[in-house]
């Protein structure tokens, strides 16, 4: 036996090969759970949202927002998309001007035919959509419209910031000032 042992060459990467395959390291437990972009929405927690008719007066659906501390309202009929009334459409179309909230309905500030998701589009389609269209909440609608869910692009950055927390964590930090010119010696 101790002929054999001496015979045996150490092998200096049998200890992270061993770690590789024990799938009760938290860092490996990782990439196997780990998403892809080309993974469905539906791997992604949905947030809750609230919902409204297009009738529904202004305060109705502002403090409804703030109640529920939502960034957006979900506007439906008959169980169906209509529209998408968010913080930024307080923001651009009611803040500063002469509205009056009680007398007011929804559907004169809403979005209207907003876009949407399905659960099965692609966690990447969802990330270009939003980006390009300048959105941070995107309804999901199941195959007769009706909301199911409401994605945001924050939840999809924590969810694939959780999977890289580490990285994240230790980038250096960036100079908050940059030379545009070059020092003398």
């Amino acid at each position: 036996m101790t002929e054999e042992k001496e015979n045996t060459m150490y092998d200096p990467l049998e200890d992270e090969l061993h770690q590789i395959t024990d799938f009760s390291d938290s860092r490996v437990r990782k990439f196997v759970k780990a998403i892809r972009l080309e993974d469905e929405i539906s791997q992604l927690p949905y947030r809750d949202f609230v919902t409204a008719s297009p009738g529904d007066k202004l305060r109705t659906v502002v403090n409804a927002i703030k109640d529920h501390h939502q960034g957006c309202i979900i506007i439906i009929e008959d169980n169906k998309l209509k529209g998408i009334f968010t913080e930024r459409d307080i923001l651009m179309k009611i803040v500063g001007r002469p509205v009056d909230l009680d007398t007011e309905v929804v559907k004169d500030y809403m979005t209207v035919n907003p876009q949407w998701l399905r659960s099965t589009d692609p966690i990447a389609f969802a990330l270009n959509r939003m980006t390009d269209g300048g959105y941070r909440h995107v309804p999901i609608l199941d195959e007769h419209r009706k909301p199911i869910g409401l994605i945001c692009m924050k939840t999809i950055v924590n969810y694939i910031a959780e999977y890289f927390h580490d990285e994240i964590m230790n980038l250096p930090p960036r100079p908050q000032r940059t030379s545009k010119r070059r020092e003398d010696a």
